[in-house]
């Protein structure tokens, strides 16, 4: 049950761990105002167009955290409600067993004395009180064996539960292993991203706007290609 818990955990930070930081401001806001005016317009329009996305990337990020919240609650609570079952069960067991082993005792101290008592007729010659006592030993161990029966059709199993538990387990590890691949791709774009904000400041820094454009396209289409994989994240958690 713990190891269930702990990969619900590891799941979760799993997805932040990935997501996070993805819907961060455009590098090139730090120019100063003299900048800002000298670039020209297809310039500003990527940076907006990449705002747009990067609002977008935060909105469904916010999403798949009210879905990956709500499903940790959902698995916690059906794990919590298997391991009370399994608990409780248990426990009814343990009480029934403590039942028949005291019956059992009582049954075997009986038996052994009326044995010993059957023994001493026998020697006695006394052929009435033998019969008396085997008779006796006879409706004692039919008592007991009445007793054992109901003790084990009382017994309860849980193997029901203990499947529902591994299902769970396996649903949840499926889940994981799903989520994992998009994680990467997502995790792998934002490297590039992140390894292109420097050269989108150095070259607004030059004036180099040519090449300018040319690291904002390639970011916007990184940005998009990270919202899809974010919107395919979100289908999946769900």
């Amino acid at each position: 049950m713990k190891k269930l818990l702990t990969m619900m955990l590891m799941m979760g930070m799993l997805i932040f761990t990935g997501i996070t930081v993805l819907a961060e401001s455009d590098p090139t806001d730090t120019a100063t105002e003299k900048t800002k005016a000298e670039v020209p317009e297809n310039i500003k329009t990527l940076k907006e167009s990449i705002k747009t996305i990067n609002e977008s990337i935060k909105t469904v990020k916010a999403n798949i955290g009210d879905i990956r919240s709500t499903r940790k609650e959902t698995f916690k609570s059906q794990a919590g409600g298997i391991k009370d079952t399994i608990g409780s069960k248990r426990e009814e067991n343990k009480a029934l067993r403590e039942e028949y082993a005291l019956a059992k005792e009582n049954f075997m101290s009986l038996k052994s004395s009326l044995t010993e008592q059957v023994k001493a007729a026998r020697e006695a010659g006394d052929t009435e009180t033998v019969e008396a006592l085997k008779a006796e030993i006879e409706a004692a161990t039919l008592v007991f064996e009445a007793t054992k029966a109901d003790y084990l059709s009382k017994k309860v199993g849980f193997d029901d539960e203990k499947l529902a538990y591994q299902n769970l387990k396996a649903e949840y590890k499926a889940l994981k292993d799903e989520v994992l691949p998009y994680l990467e791709a997502i995790r792998e774009k934002h490297a590039q991203v992140v390894s292109l904000r420097d050269e989108a400041k150095a070259a607004l820094s030059n004036q180099d706007f040519d090449t300018l454009e040319g690291i904002l396209t390639e970011t916007l289409s990184l940005k998009e290609a990270i919202y899809d994989d974010m919107l395919t994240l979100q289908s999946v958690v769900e």
